[in-house]
């Protein structure tokens, strides 16, 4: 395929953009933990006005639980929100998902040509969050014709640290397995067939002993973002010129 997105290249701008972009947020003292039951009992529609709640949004522990509450919904509910909710929901899951404190020495490694440690950098200083509605936003054709390419890009990174986590929790060498795993990744897309949809691309990996299928749509996602951002989506959808900074790594 031409223009391949390249994985190393997205887990270095990510690392970058994340920490000029995404953490000005201060965090405050939180609001009580119980208010996670209630909201998981919160309409689709309830969950999205506490997006821009700054109750919610300037506490890390709340960002977490309502992401839980959003991911419990289903990707059609999520999709149906207005392009100002999807994108509120892309950026608090990087805000959650990438901590600031850790991208200093993992930047260095990223860009001198070492994504697999970058990213066993990053998991080791990662917790674990729900990224369903995140990727049920990177697979809305509506998103990825009109959001922020930098957005889209780092979304599509922190769903990928999530994969590689749950994918190599296991592993005797997590560093080792990562660094497999980001390759095998890439070599997939790569060796596609021209036109492959994202769905063929991660149901060949998934056939390939890649990932699992518990990662497929997460996988998609991924996929699919990386395809429309560098310009081989079978969607049509087409974001490589669209004024993004990763117009420069783009093969």
């Amino acid at each position: 395929m031409n223009k391949i997105l390249k994985v190393s290249a997205l887990i270095a701008f990510i690392i970058l953009i994340t920490a000029c972009n995404f953490f000005t947020t201060t965090w405050g003292s939180g609001l009580n933990r119980d208010n996670a039951e209630k909201l998981a009992q919160l309409t689709t529609d309830d969950l999205a006005l506490l997006l821009t709640d700054p109750d919610y949004t300037s506490d890390p522990e709340s960002i977490v639980a309502l992401l839980d509450a959003l991911g419990s919904k289903t990707p059609e509910e999520i999709q149906g929100l207005s392009v100002e909710d999807k994108q509120a929901i892309l950026e608090l899951t990087i805000s959650a998902g990438v901590p600031i404190s850790s991208l200093a020495g993992i930047m260095e490694q990223a860009t001198s040509g070492d994504p697999g440690s970058a990213l066993s950098e990053l998991l080791s200083t990662t917790d674990v969050i729900n990224v369903d509605a995140a990727a049920a936003v990177l697979t809305d054709p509506e998103m990825l014709e009109t959001a922020d390419p930098t957005v889209i890009t780092a979304a599509a990174v922190t769903v990928l640290v999530q994969v590689a986590a749950a994918e190599t929790e296991d592993a005797e060498d997590q560093d080792a397995a990562v660094t497999d795993l980001v390759n095998n990744i890439t070599d997939s897309i790569a060796d596609s067939p021209p036109d492959s949809t994202a769905e063929d691309i991660v149901d060949q990996m998934i056939a390939d002993g890649t990932i699992s299928e518990e990662s497929r749509e997460e996988m998609i996602a991924i996929t699919t973002a990386m395809q429309v951002l560098s310009g081989t989506s079978s969607t049509g959808i087409d974001r490589s010129g669209g004024g993004s900074p990763l117009d420069g790594l783009l093969p």
